[in-house]
């Protein structure tokens, strides 16, 4: 016998068998691992009847080593496993279907609002697609290269849906998305007629600097105030955010926004109507992993 290995204070002690005792248990134990206990066979008449049921080379050795002691009781007093473990069934696992992404929703009406869905082009896309369908508040579009589908899904000032189109329309569709650490995100949806004229233009973004962004389609530009030091210290001191106006060019026409504005094209005479939905600078102290010195998210929506 070997001697008591105690564990630490107030732990049940610990003994170790005789090896004879150890061959017996082990035995019984490798068919308890597999469910039921199994018929027990006849009598071990060779070394190999023991090692039928012990697949693993590193373990063989150990029952080798095991059987060939002068400790070791006799092969003819060990029991035959009845099924070698090799042939024994083994567990399948449950394969359950990928949990499917959520559609996107826009904001409960009437609030103005723009969702995109793109799960076939994560890196974006850029060029001609087919308008597929149409409904009051949105527009399925098949890219005329990659896979999928493009669904965007909008809410207008006013409700209506966008002028002039129908299923069956070639457009033209810019979506970029730079996705990553912040501060530099950005969103970018550009729709537009076949022959340039802007449909739709969405832009989310933040950075280090005020944010700018010029569109080709309808030649609009947009850009973001620069905060004044006097204000960001004060935002500091009350933990709030600086709002900045954004001045809006669309061919040639300039406005102003101010954050949380809604411009009709009638105010301005001009081709779009313009929601400025969040435009601000934020201080030092309140800038981390969920905000940027600049935010800014913009939609413009043609009205002919």
């Amino acid at each position: 016998m070997i001697r008591d290995r105690r564990s630490a204070p107030g732990h049940p002690r610990f003994r170790l068998l005789p090896l004879a005792a150890l061959l017996a248990a082990g035995t019984g134990l490798a068919a308890c691992a597999q469910g039921p206990a199994m018929p027990v066979g006849g009598r071990a008449a060779s070394e190999a009847d023991i090692l039928v049921s012990v697949p693993d080379p590193g373990a063989r050795e150990r029952w080798q080593a095991a059987l060939a002691s002068a400790n070791a009781p006799p092969v003819d007093a060990l029991s035959v496993p009845e099924t070698p473990l090799a042939a024994r069934p083994r567990p399948v696992a449950e394969s359950r279907p990928a949990e499917p992404a959520a559609p996107p929703t826009l904001a409960p009406a009437p609030t103005v609002d723009v969702a995109i869905a793109a799960p076939g082009f994560p890196g974006g896309y850029a060029g001609a697609a087919t308008v597929t369908g149409v409904t009051g508040d949105s527009l399925t579009l098949r890219p005329a290269e990659g896979e999928g589908e493009i669904r965007i899904l909008y809410r207008r000032p006013g409700g209506e849906p966008l002028p002039g189109v129908a299923e069956g329309d070639r457009v033209r569709l810019r979506l970029a998305e730079r996705v990553g650490m912040r501060p530099q995100q950005a969103r970018e949806l550009a729709l537009a007629r076949a022959e340039g004229r802007v449909l739709l233009l969405y832009l989310q973004a933040s950075g280090e600097e005020p944010i700018t962004r010029s569109f080709r389609e309808g030649a609009v530009t947009v850009a973001q105030e620069t905060a004044p030091a006097d204000a960001l210290r004060a935002a500091e001191a009350e933990g709030t955010a600086v709002r900045l106006p954004v001045r809006l060019t669309v061919a040639g026409r300039a406005t102003a926004l101010e954050p949380g504005s809604m411009l009709d094209a009638r105010q301005w005479e001009g081709p779009v109507d313009a929601v400025l939905f969040h435009s601000q600078a934020n201080p030092p102290s309140s800038v981390n992993a969920d905000s940027a010195p600049y935010e800014l998210t913009i939609a413009l929506f043609a009205v002919r």
